[in-house]
C-alpha cells in the first residue's frame, strides 16, 4: 500500500460525504474472515504457515500478538477484517506497531461523546488520527515525536483505506480514487500492473471531474483506453480544470457559437505553452512538447467522445448541457498547431562499447552486501543485464513471466559460438499485435533462470513456497503474493546510483547515465543494423509494426548506410540490373528519412510527394528495384505463391469441372508476378552481383566485412 494511495483516500474522503457503512456488509466480512483472525487476541503461533510470516515480530517486540477485544465490537470485527485484507493482498503487518494502535483507539474510543461510534467510517481519517496522538499523550504524559507519530499513523491509514474500500458498494468510477489492487470491476488488460491508480480530486469544476471520470471509464470497457493510460489523465485533466478556472469558464459548451469555441481553444494553447515543470531537475523550465502534445491530445479527444455519446452523458451524468455539445468539439486544434514531438536520430542515445564494458564488469555493485559497499539487489542487476544483452523496454523486463521461455524444437547456431537456444517471451503491452518473442543465447537463460532460482527463496521464505509468483522480477515490498512487479521508480534509483559509482564518461566528459534505460534499445538497435542485420529482421526483434518505427530507434553512421547499401548491384522488377549509379539511388532514396519506403523484399523508387496506387502489387512496378540480400525473401515468396496458384486451380476445377484459363484477370496478374520472380531470382544468383551472408537479430556475432 503505497502512501500517495493513502493520501489520496484520506483527501478524498475528507473531502466528501462520510462513508457510507452498514451492519449488513460487516457481518458478511466477518462470516468470511479465516477462523483464526476472528480469536480475541492472534498472533504468527494462531496461524497457518502460509500466514503466520506475514504477522511480523520484529527483535525487541514486548509482544507477539494483537488483543482486539478491548476494542468494541464492531470496531474490533473491522479492523480484524483490515488486517487480514492487508495480509491477503501481500502485506506485512508487523504486530507490535498494530498492537499498540489498538490499545490507543481503546482509549480513545473510552472517552464518553464516542461510544455510540460503531464504525471506523462514521468519522473523517483525520479525526482518528488525532484521536490516536491524543490517547498516546494521555497514557505517556509524553508528546510523540514526528517519527512515532508517522509510524502510528500510518500503521492505521492502511488498515482504514481497506474499510473505505470495501464500504464503498457503488459504481466504482463515481470514486475520485481508481485503484484496481483494491478494486478487480476496473478493467485491465493481463499484465498491466495492478498498483498504479487515478486520482482525480483537485479536477475542477465538478461537471468536468464526473465528465472526465464517466470517458475514462466508458473507454476502459470498450477497449479504447488501456489502464495504463487511464491513470495518467487525471494529471492532463486537472491543468485543463485549471485553465477553465482561471478564465471563469463554467460550462461544458466552452462557449456560445463555433468561432468563440475555437478562441477558447487557442487561449488554452497560449496558455499550455506558459507552463513550467514544478518538480525534478528542470524544475522551473517550460514543459516539454510532448507533455504539451499529450495534455492537448487528452483534451481532445475527451471532447471528441463526449460530443458523439452527448445524449447518454447527459442522462449518464446528470448533465443536460453535455448534449449541447456540436461538431466544433470534435476536434479542437488545426493541423500545425500540436507541437511535433518526432525524435532525431541523436548519437547521445547510444552507449559506446567502452561505457558498456565498463557498465557490465560493474554490475556486480548492484547485487554486493551493504557490508561491501553495494546495494544487496540481485533483481535490479539481472535486469540491468538484460536490458543491456535484449535491448529490451525496461517494462517489457520488469513484467517478464516468472517462466518466459520456450524451448526451440532445435538449437539455432549463428556459426560464431553463440547458439540461439530458446525463445524469450515477454509482455508486449506497447503495440497490440506486434510480435512478442526472441531468440536468446545460453547466457541469457542462465540469468533467468538465477533469478527464477532467487524467486522460489523470496516465496519460500514467506511461507509461500506453494505459490509460483506471476512475475519474475517481483516487488520488494507488500508481495508476499509476488503478484507485483518489480518497481520502476526503485530501478531508476538503483541504476543512477550505479552509474554515480561507476562514473562512466562519455568522450565529451560527461556523465553516462545508465539510468536512462531506454539507451540500451536505442544501442542494441544500432548494432544490429551496423552489423548488416536485414532491416525487416531488426524490425521483428525490435517488436516493431513498420521499418520507420524501427529507423526511430536504430540510429547508424552515415558510412555505415552508404555502405551497407552499395555493397549489392541493384536489380529491377523484370531482373535487369538498374540503369542508375548506386550513389545516385542512395541520394534519391535518402534511406534514414524514408523508411515507409522500404519494403520487405526490396525498396521503392516512387517521389515522396507521390501517392503509390499499386497495392502490394510491387513486382511488376516499375519503381520497386532490390538486391541480393532479400534473396531468401523473393524465393519464399515464390513458393508461396505457386502454392497459391495451384491451390486456386484446383479450387476452380473443383467448381466449374474445369482449369483455370492463364488470361483469367486473377491467374494471369499472378503469372505475371511469378515470370518477374524468377528473372529476379535468376539475376540475383549470377555470379556477376555476389551475395555475401548477413547475420541475423540476436547475434553478437561482428561482420566480417565490418571487422
Amino acid at each position: 500500500m503505497t502512501m500517495k494511495l493513502i493520501q489520496a483516500v484520506e483527501h478524498a474522503y475528507d473531502g466528501d460525504v462520510l462513508h457510507r457503512h452498514s451492519a449488513s456488509t460487516l457481518a458478511q466480512l466477518w462470516a468470511d474472515l479465516p477462523a483464526p483472525f476472528r480469536l480475541d487476541q492472534f498472533g504468527p503461533a494462531d496461524m497457518p504457515p502460509d500466514i503466520a510470516p506475514a504477522l511480523r515480530i520484529y527483535k525487541g517486540a514486548r509482544t507477539g500478538r494483537v488483543n482486539v477485544a478491548q476494542l468494541p465490537e464492531p470496531l474490533r470485527q473491522e479492523l480484524a477484517w483490515a488486517i487480514w485484507r492487508v495480509i491477503d493482498l501481500g502485506g506485512i503487518v508487523p504486530v507490535a506497531a498494530t498492537s499498540q494502535v489498538v490499545t490507543l483507539l481503546a482509549t480513545a474510543m473510552a472517552r464518553p461523546e464516542r461510544q455510540a461510534i460503531s464504525s471506523f467510517m462514521e468519522r473523517p481519517l483525520g479525526d482518528w488520527e488525532h484521536w490516536l496522538k491524543e490517547a498516546r499523550v494521555r497514557r505517556t504524559g509524553r508528546i510523540m515525536s514526528a517519527g512515532s507519530t508517522e509510524g502510528l499513523a500510518t500503521a492505521f491509514r492502511r488498515f482504514y483505506t481497506m474499510l473505505w474500500f470495501v464500504y464503498d458498494t457503488g459504481p466504482w468510477w463515481r470514486r475520485d480514487v481508481w485503484f484496481p489492487r483494491m478494486d478487480p470491476r476496473i478493467p485491465q488488460r493481463t499484465h498491466e500492473p495492478t498498483n498504479l491508480s487515478a486520482r482525480w480530486f483537485g479536477v475542477e469544476p465538478r461537471w468536468l471531474r464526473e465528465g472526465a471520470k464517466w470517458y475514462c471509464k466508458t473507454s476502459l470497457e470498450l477497449g479504447q483506453l488501456t489502464w495504463s493510460t487511464v491513470s495518467h489523465r487525471p494529471v492532463y485533466f486537472r491543468e485543463f480544470g485549471r485553465f477553465l478556472t482561471e478564465r471563469q469558464i463554467d460550462d461544458p459548451v466552452l462557449a456560445a457559437t463555433p468561432t468563440e469555441v475555437r478562441v477558447v481553444m487557442l487561449d488554452f494553447l497560449s496558455w499550455i505553452r506558459q507552463l513550467r515543470v514544478r518538480h525534478g531537475p528542470t524544475k522551473g523550465e517550460p514543459i516539454g512538447k510532448a507533455h504539451q502534445k499529450h495534455l492537448m491530445g487528452a483534451v481532445e479527444s475527451f471532447y471528441a467522445f463526449m460530443e458523439e455519446y452527448k445524449d447518454v452523458a447527459a442522462v449518464e451524468l446528470g448533465e443536460p448541457r453535455w448534449a449541447l455539445l456540436d461538431a466544433p468539439h470534435t476536434r479542437l486544434w488545426r493541423r500545425g498547431e500540436k507541437p511535433p514531438t518526432r525524435k532525431q536520430a541523436d548519437e547521445r542515445n547510444l552507449i559506446s562499447t567502452p561505457a558498456m564494458s565498463e557498465l557490465l564488469k560493474g554490475a556486480d555493485l548492484l547485487a554486493n552486501p551493504l557490508s561491501e559497499g553495494g546495494l544487496g539487489d540481485e533483481q535490479a542487476m539481472r535486469i540491468l543485464l538484460l536490458l543491456a544483452k535484449t535491448g529490451r523496454r525496461q517494462s517489457e523486463i520488469r513484467m517478464l513471466d516468472f517462466d518466459p521461455l520456450l524451448p526451440l524444437s532445435e538449437v539455432v547456431d549463428d556459426h560464431d559460438g553463440e547458439a540461439l537456444v530458446a525463445k524469450l517471451r515477454y509482455q508486449q503491452t506497447k503495440i497490440d499485435g506486434a510480435p512478442d518473442t526472441i531468440f536468446v543465447d545460453a547466457e541469457t537463460v542462465a540469468i533467468l533462470r538465477d533469478q527464477q532460482r532467487w524467486g522460489r527463496e523470496r516465496m519460500a521464505a514467506a511461507g509461500r513456497q506453494d505459490t509460483t509468483p506471476k512475475y519474475l522480477f517481483m516487488a520488494l515490498y507488500e508481495n508476499r503474493n509476488g503478484d507485483r512487479p518489480y518497481s520502476w521508480p526503485v530501478l531508476y534509483d538503483r541504476l543512477a546510483w550505479l552509474s554515480d559509482q561507476l562514473d562512466v564518461r562519455d568522450p565529451n566528459g560527461k556523465l553516462v547515465c545508465f539510468s536512462k534505460t531506454h539507451s540500451f534499445r536505442h544501442t542494441r538497435a544500432t548494432s544490429l543494423i551496423n552489423l548488416g542485420v536485414p532491416l525487416h529482421v531488426v524490425q521483428r526483434y525490435l517488436g516493431h509494426l513498420s521499418p520507420k518505427m524501427t529507423m526511430h530507434y536504430a540510429q547508424t553512421l552515415d558510412e555505415t548506410h552508404r555502405r551497407e547499401f552499395l555493397r549489392h548491384k541493384k536489380i529491377a522488377a523484370d531482373g535487369r540490373e538498374l540503369d542508375l549509379a548506386p550513389e545516385d539511388l542512395y541520394d534519391m532514396l535518402e534511406l534514414d528519412k524514408r523508411t515507409d519506403r522500404v519494403l520487405p523484399n526490396g525498396l521503392c523508387m516512387l517521389p515522396p510527394r507521390q501517392v503509390c496506387n499499386r497495392g502490394n502489387a510491387c513486382l511488376t512496378c516499375n519503381k520497386f528495384v532490390t538486391d541480393a540480400s532479400y534473396l531468401s525473401e523473393h524465393e519464399e515468396q515464390r513458393a508461396a505463391l505457386i502454392e497459391l496458384i495451384e491451390r486456386r486451380d484446383d479450387a476452380h476445377r473443383r467448381r466449374t469441372g474445369q482449369p483455370m484459363s492463364d488470361d483469367n484477370i486473377w491467374k494471369s496478374e499472378r503469372l505475371k508476378e511469378l515470370r518477374a520472380l524468377d528473372a529476379i531470382i535468376a539475376k540475383l544468383k549470377h555470379p556477376d552481383v555476389g551475395s555475401r551472408p548477413v547475420r541475423g537479430a540476436g547475434t553478437s556475432a561482428q561482420d566480417e566485412q565490418a571487422a
